[in-house]
């Protein structure tokens, strides 16, 4: 995933969204791990 839509209708989950994305990118190994997870059971198909 490039980017994701937010929405929300609580002001408090508008402002943990911008604290997550002001920490910027997830780390490589973590975003490895995240597809190596997907990879081992996902058949290609949406």
């Amino acid at each position: 995933v490039h980017c994701a839509i937010v929405g929300t209708s609580r002001l408090e989950h508008l402002r943990r969204n911008v604290e997550q994305v002001a920490k910027g990118p997830l780390p490589a190994e973590t975003v490895e791990a995240i597809r190596a997870a997907f990879r081992a059971e996902w058949e290609g198909q949406i």
